[in-house]
């Protein structure tokens, strides 16, 4: 009896004091405190909950890379989308006391809606998530500066893009938007990296053959149900994983 007392205690103790998000996040909260703003504390998974029980179609962000691997099957062929569900609340991270977070337009990108009606489009941004604007405030971002002076901007930008998906994009995209420039952002910092990655993937390969494409403009219906899907199950994965049947099975178990 002594010696489960202490196992478990052990246990108990651990499940308090070792937690590898709690020092950033207290670092976070504490700069939050000293620039005098509003700092959000939950985890993403329940800032989308809370929006989901009022109503709103709330998810996290789809990042393309996830599924290279194992494409998704969607009109009966491996398909990898760029973009994420369409006309969703996107809750994306929190680096600066709020979540970055923004509903999609009609084809799943970090655009105000109806942008894809405003052809030819200003400047048309390609990237990773420095072309989302990621964890950055909306009024800061990149995109939001880029609009004050080019009101049709629009980002077809997805976090954790590499060379070959951004290429993709501009196959996929460009030619329906008939942007005046391009701006295609890349990062020294994981621009190989990423490329050496996307290279092992022959769907991904394919865009070398310049008359390649998916078809990912035409097929936005049949990708809303794909990359929802996909979504949805991996957010019911994250809440069973920290539900409370969980949680008390992996402590019994001293998981």
């Amino acid at each position: 009896v002594g010696l489960a007392v202490g196992i478990y205690s052990s246990q108990l103790l651990a499940l308090v004091l070792i937690d590898p998000e709690r020092p950033e996040m207290q670092a976070m909260e504490k700069e939050a405190k000293r620039a005098n703003i509003p700092f959000d504390g939950r985890t993403r998974l329940e800032a989308i909950s809370e929006l989901r029980s009022q109503g709103t179609v709330a998810y996290p962000p789809f990042y393309p890379y996830q599924v290279l691997e194992s494409p998704l099957s969607i009109d009966g062929r491996p398909t990898i989308p760029l973009g994420s569900l369409a006309h969703a609340k996107t809750v994306c991270c929190n680096e600066g006391g709020e979540y970055f977070a923004y509903t999609t337009d009609e084809h799943g990108f970090v655009n105000p809606p109806g942008s894809w009606s405003n052809i030819p489009a200003d400047i048309a941004i390609v990237g990773a998530s420095a072309a989302v604007g990621e964890c950055v405030p909306a009024a800061d971002n990149l995109l939001s500066l880029l609009r004050v002076r080019y009101p049709k901007t629009i980002s077809l930008g997805a976090g954790g893009n590499g060379p070959l998906l951004e290429l993709a994009s501009i196959r996929e995209y460009l030619p329906i938007l008939k942007p005046k420039r391009v701006l295609w952002i890349f990062a020294e910092s994981h621009t190989p990296g990423y490329l050496e990655t996307e290279g092992q993937f022959p769907l991904l390969l394919r865009y070398l053959d310049s008359s390649y494409r998916q078809g990912l403009f035409e097929r936005q219906d049949s990708l809303n149900q794909g990359v929802g899907s996909y979504v949805e199950n991996g957010l019911q994965g994250e809440q069973a994983e920290h539900g409370w049947t969980r949680q008390t099975e992996d402590f019994i178990t001293l998981k």
